[in-house]
């Protein structure tokens, strides 16, 4: 295994701090309790006004001395001022069965030998499983299970799971270990720890551009579960028990440490920038027809449209600014925005639906004139199903999806016209929209933010896409 990523140094911290972030014009605040960060990002936690570091030696000294100052000092201390999302790899949340017991959780073993793995009791952690009253899990005597009984998806996070044919089901209770004792929850208020760490994701999957995985932990008593999101869905692991089985969990944490950012799921496509203050991610890629393609993405805009939630196409809409497109499409003069979505594999791709659209705005004049100038788009090469088939998860290329980008000219939406102005490109969009229904092409989102205008070259019409 390969040496700890200095780049990252990752860092667990306690966090007795509310976290917030915006969400278009909602704001989010939420408290997870540990979280896993760059040393630096947590460092920086600790700054007072004037840019000194509280706990520190001189500026000057050892990155060693660094960490174990923090370490000692103020990695179990409540930071100065709260933490970003932007900065965290990973949160840890921790629950206890019943509050303030202290039975029930074995001692430690005079010594450790290392083992086949055993699997816990539950196996898998259901969604309310605090209500369940059984004793605090621990190894069982059971057989090991085979990978693809060992690495299954999780049906608490989602309303919905991806099924055959496009559509979804969710999953029976019977796929998890649940107890059948039951008694009710300490707090009936406070949500589930595997909905509070979905929360987290969520969080963290809109703070960072094109995310591709995020990874949580859950700890009940002694017992540990990774969780695993992406957009195809999330996927946990069977519970390591880190009393009794200690020396697996110091190799999870000692593969931990050598993560790099993409290992955290960071997308290193995407590299952020500032431009004038402001946070951007540029992006480069060599294209056939137009050599290298430079699209500078303003995240901080704030025309942009983000996405808050876990699964699905998780569409965000960005200002885009790029010299090879500027200087290919000459007539673009209100600006261009990058649609950044994961679409379905098996799903037609979206260009492929335009392409189509255009042979029926041929012989139709109510789609001509009305169809979404697409400038430039790229398909990415990394499917969600790739780390199933590796895990052995039933069925991995279902529901599977890959990261778009596609550029379009910016456009305007409908809610900015009033009167006569609104009712004409209403008119305009239900008219196309029918056209194509007919046609066999079927968008079935057909909300406010969907239809959009732009006036044309002379500035006189109202021309709706």
């Amino acid at each position: 295994m390969g040496a700890p990523v200095p780049a990252v140094d990752m860092i667990c911290q306690q966090n007795d701090m509310p976290m917030y972030q915006m969400h278009q014009a909602a704001k989010s605040t939420r408290k997870p309790d540990v979280v896993i960060l760059p040393l630096n990002s947590a460092c920086a936690s600790f700054e007072d006004k004037k840019g000194d570091k509280k706990g520190r030696q001189k500026d000057e000294e050892k990155h060693d001395t660094k960490r174990k100052t923090h370490m000692f000092k103020n990695a179990m201390a409540k930071p100065l001022a709260p933490l970003l999302w932007t900065d965290v790899l990973a949160c840890i949340e921790f629950k206890r069965k019943t509050p303030g017991r202290t039975k029930g959780i074995s001692s430690p073993p005079p010594s450790y030998t290392v083992t086949d793995y055993i699997p816990t009791k539950p196996e898998f952690l259901p969604v309310d499983h605090l209500k369940a009253g059984d004793p605090t899990p621990a190894p069982s005597q059971a057989p090991v299970q085979p990978a693809s009984d060992t690495a299954r998806l999780s049906s608490g996070l989602t309303a919905e799971q991806p099924s055959k044919g496009g559509s979804s089901s969710k999953r029976k209770a019977a796929d998890t270990l649940e107890s059948s004792a039951k008694k009710p929850r300490v707090n009936p208020d406070e949500p589930d720890v595997t909905v509070q760490t979905g929360l987290y994701a969520a969080e963290m999957f809109a703070a960072n551009l094109a995310v591709n995985h995020l990874i949580n932990l859950i700890v009940v008593d002694e017992v540990m579960w990774i969780w695993y999101y992406d957009r195809q869905g999330t996927i946990q692991s069977s519970g390591i028990n880190f009393i009794q089985d200690l020396p697996r969990f110091m190799v999870l944490l000692y593969a931990l440490q050598r993560f790099k950012l993409e290992d955290w799921g960071r997308n290193k496509d995407f590299l952020p920038v500032q431009l004038e203050g402001k946070q951007c991610h540029e992006f480069k890629i060599k294209d056939t027809e137009l050599g290298e393609v430079d699209l500078l993405l303003h995240t901080s805009h704030d025309d942009r449209v983000t996405h808050y939630g876990l699964q699905g196409r998780a569409t965000n809409v960005i200002p885009v600014t790029s010299e090879a497109l500027a200087k290919k499409y000459t007539h673009i003069q209100d600006g261009m925005v990058a649609k950044i979505f994961w679409g379905e594999a098996s799903r037609i791709s979206e260009p492929k639906i335009l392409d189509r659209v255009k042979e029926i705005a041929k012989v139709h004049p109510t789609v001509q004139g009305h169809i979404p100038e697409l400038l430039w788009h790229h398909a990415f090469t990394n499917p969600t199903s790739a780390v199933r088939e590796v895990l052995g998860v039933p069925e991995p290329t279902v529901g599977s999806r890959v990261l778009y980008i596609l550029v379009f000219r910016k456009l305007h939406s409908i809610t900015k016209l009033h009167g006569k102005e609104f009712f004409d490109v209403w008119r305009q969009c239900i008219l196309c929209h029918l056209t194509l229904w007919k046609e066999g092409v079927y968008h079935r989102d057909i909300s406010p933010g969907n239809l959009m205008w732009y006036l044309d070259k002379w500035q006189t019409n109202w021309c709706a896409k």
